[in-house]
């Protein structure tokens, strides 16, 4: 067995909450009726 360190950081390709899911999908998210709120 390995005894080299795993680092969970080498899974992500960036930082931050907006890296966990791909632009086009975000775009989708936020232009369906349901991201629309009355404020």
């Amino acid at each position: 067995m390995s005894e080299q360190a795993i680092r969970l950081t080498q899974y992500s390709h960036g930082a931050g909450c907006g890296c966990k899911i791909s632009p086009k999908v975000l775009e989708t998210i936020l232009h369906s009726e349901q991201a629309k709120f009355v404020d």
